[in-house]
Order: C-alpha cells, then structure tokens, then sequence
C-alpha cells in the first residue's frame, strides 16, 4: 500500500467515522471500501511455476497419444500420458496456479479493521471488535511511518 493510499484510506475511514446519519455512513462505506479494493487491484499476480514452451514435438506426440488406430500396451500409454504431461506442464505436471502476490502487512490490517468495524456496526460484539480494529490500524499507522 502505497502513502497516497494510505491517506485516501485515512481521508475516507475519518469521514465515515463521522457520518451522523445512516444514509452518510453507507457513503463512507462505499469509499472505504472503494480504497481498499483500488489498493488490493494494484498487487500483481503471480504464477506458482512458468509452463514450458509448446513445440511441434507436444503436438506430435498428443495426436499420437490419442490416435484410435492401432494398439498400445498399458505401461507404453502410461509412459507416454507422463512424457507429454511434463513436455506441457512442466515437471510438476499441473497447471500453474495464479494468486495475488504477498500482500502488505498494512493492506491486510486495514482490511481486517474494515471488516471488524462493519461487523460491529451490525450489532455483533461491538466492543470488542472496536477494540480490535483500532489496534490493527494503529498497528498499520506505525508501520506506515518507519
């Protein structure tokens, strides 16, 4: 999370704090939310492993694999099926997953403060997850200023 967000975030928490109506606080909601969500899009996502090139060999050897003349013995089908599996998915045999990159300490405790706050403004343990959410985001303010 960069500063100018963290300001956006700061700027949008204090005017939801201080909507006296219900109709504002819905407003402050939605902005908050908006700045957390801007801020999640911004971290990159990235590949568990990269997938090897595709070559005509792969291609040669899928459409021998599957070709419905002539008859192949279960171990040369198996070694095949495994060959090809690792000619074009790499040596772990899957596909590689894609997921957010490590997010910031400070980009998940002001999640969690938001979601703690709305938790609480519905009416579930209010006081103790006012509590919590104030310690994560002042936990987020001190590891924004080092």
């Amino acid at each position: 999370m960069t500063h100018d967000q963290y300001k956006e975030y700061q700027a949008a928490q204090s005017a939801y704090l201080s909507a006296g109506t219900e109709a504002n606080q819905k407003a402050g909601w939605a902005a908050v939310d908006a700045v957390l969500r801007e801020a999640l899009e911004s971290v990159p996502f990235v590949a568990s492993h990269e997938m090897p090139e595709r070559t005509a060999d792969t291609m040669s050897m899928a459409i021998a694999g599957s070709s419905p003349s002539g008859r192949m013995s279960k171990r040369t089908r198996n070694a095949t099926d495994r060959k090809l599996r690792i000619a074009l998915f790499g040596p772990t045999g899957q596909m590689p997953t894609y997921k957010r990159a490590a997010t910031s300490v400070v980009l998940t405790n002001l999640y969690q403060a938001h979601q703690l706050r709305r938790y609480a403004d519905a009416g579930m343990n209010a006081r103790k997850y006012y509590k919590e959410a104030e310690r994560l985001e002042t936990e987020a303010a001190k590891l924004m200023e080092a």
